[in-house]
């Protein structure tokens, strides 16, 4: 089969994959071993609008990592956003916060807000960004940042309201929301070249999007991009959009096809080996074939897909982005 990149990329994906290029992963933290008064943290406790948040940083143990660390960004949320998270959610102040939710939670949730690099604001473009915050398997939690209309992560429309603010260790960015650390749905349901996959498991039976967002479970999901639903479309004889796929193959084979881009277990790239790997749909398996590095799949009606990108992770597992929509036996 002859590789095409026109058949299935989207123009967002193009944008999608050149910001990824640039902003993925980023040189690493590094300790300096100072506490800096101009550091993130410290400008944040100095702050009469960034205090609360510092306040939380510091009563969790966090200090060191917005003080003695360079080249990170900070996005930082207000004051008065902070004291309406913790009031919409029944707390008092931080102590109650703290009191009632687990600490470790917290923690994540606060690393979440720093990221590795430092991006002006102009920096910030289409993407994903590599946070501090640690899934259960070690690793580095994503933000998307969406800049085409706007700053938005991970889908919600969040107010840069003070840009490029200057620390010893990097830059702060003040923002409108606290933010969630992310599950594969909040990843899918965020990025709006997924939206066919999306429509897809809100009208399928079964439980592919409720799966995907289980916290205390990890998988590897298979995402076919709208470039990828293109891609299938054109390959079929009377399918040309979602709606037409919904009617056409009904709500139940559509859920066995969505389970079947579920990966059992939380499997990265450099992982993968050339075999068949089990999927969420019972005896069904994907083909893996890696050659030097290389990654493509085979699906169960023989029809290719290629990895267009890797290893975007979120607290309950990888996403790999993939360029055709997988078709069980």
């Amino acid at each position: 089969m002859k590789f095409s990149v026109s058949k299935y990329l989207s123009l967002f994906s193009i944008i999608l994959i050149l910001g990824l290029s640039s902003c993925g992963d980023d040189e690493e933290p590094i300790s300096t071993g100072t506490n800096d008064p101009s550091s993130i943290y410290n400008l944040a406790k100095a702050s009469s609008d960034l205090s609360l948040f510092a306040e939380a940083i510091n009563k969790v143990g966090l200090e060191s990592s917005f003080s003695e660390l360079s080249n990170l960004t900070a996005f930082i949320p207000t004051n008065s956003i902070f004291n309406a998270y913790l009031s919409d959610l029944g707390y008092a102040d931080i102590d109650d916060w703290l009191t009632v939710v687990d600490n470790d939670q917290i923690r994540k949730m606060i690393l979440y807000h720093l990221v590795e690099g430092e991006f002006q604001s102009s920096d910030l473009v289409t993407g994903f960004i590599k946070s501090t915050a640690l899934n259960p398997e070690n690793r580095k939690i994503d933000l998307f940042i969406n800049s085409s209309n706007g700053i938005k992560i991970n889908g919600l429309n969040i107010s840069v309201t003070e840009t490029d603010i200057v620390a010893s260790n990097g830059i702060i960015h003040k923002i409108d929301a606290v933010l969630q650390v992310p599950t594969l749905s909040d990843f899918v349901k965020g990025n709006p070249d997924f939206s066919d996959l999306i429509a897809a498991g809100n009208f399928a039976s079964g439980d592919f999007l409720s799966t995907i967002a289980q916290e205390n479970s990890m998988f590897t999901l298979l995402v076919p991009n709208n470039g990828a639903f293109n891609q299938y479309y054109a390959s079929q004889p009377n399918i040309n959009n979602i709606t037409e796929m919904l009617n056409v193959l009904g709500p139940d084979t559509l859920g066995d096809i969505l389970k079947y881009h579920i990966l059992l277990g939380n499997i990265r790239s450099n992982q993968f080996t050339t075999k068949a790997y089990s999927t969420r749909l019972a005896n069904a398996k994907v083909n893996i074939l890696n050659s030097g590095g290389n990654l493509s799949l085979t699906d169960g009606k023989a029809r290719q897909a290629f990895f267009l990108f890797k290893d975007i992770s979120a607290l309950n597992g990888s996403l790999h982005i993939i360029s055709n929509v997988l078709l069980n036996p």
